[in-house]
């Protein structure tokens, strides 16, 4: 980006008279995503304080959230006002949003997965040690998971925040 950007052959980084994706969409992937991360990690909390049912609607929510975002990520794609090889910023879009996507949509699948399997963990095993080693190394493997996505979902959505800015905002 920085370097096509800078070298801009011929004036073709950005060519007047070029349409650029549309800023909307790329504010609503933003917004549903930042709020995914913080709704996902406000979750995390409530879970670590042994309120489970709250974490689960809190996971619900914020997968909800990864599922629109995902959506007007391919929706965008799909409906481009510009072709990949129409200029630079064209062909770094593309292939930045393509890759984004992916990720976005492999994150919200581990959700779904997190969800699935916490639903399987009695609720007092987060308030109290589990009887068991093995119920007890459930319980602290599932939270690390929890953990681990909880931090990368919050990178994707920095992540998210800067490419806005890249694409929407300075192109």
């Amino acid at each position: 980006f920085f370097y096509l950007r800078s070298v801009n052959n011929y004036g073709l980084w950005y060519p007047k008279g070029f349409t650029g994706p549309h800023s909307w969409e790329g504010a609503v992937i933003v917004v549903a995503l930042v709020l995914s991360a913080a709704v996902q990690s406000l979750g995390l909390q409530r879970l670590k304080s042994g309120k489970k049912s709250a974490w689960v609607a809190m996971s619900a929510a914020a997968l909800t959230l990864g599922v629109v975002a995902t959506v007007f990520l391919i929706l965008q794609l799909a409906t481009l006002p510009f072709q990949p090889g129409d200029n630079a910023f064209a062909s770094v879009f593309v292939g930045a949003q393509v890759v984004f996507s992916v990720l976005v949509l492999a994150t919200v699948v581990w959700l779904e997965i997190l969800l699935m399997g916490g639903r399987q963990i009695p609720e007092i095993s987060f308030v109290e040690q589990p009887p068991t080693f093995a119920e007890a190394t459930v319980v602290q493997r599932f939270q690390a998971s929890l953990s681990a996505f909880t931090l990368f979902w919050n990178f994707m959505a920095i992540a998210a925040v800067v490419l806005w800015v890249l694409f929407y905002l300075v192109h």
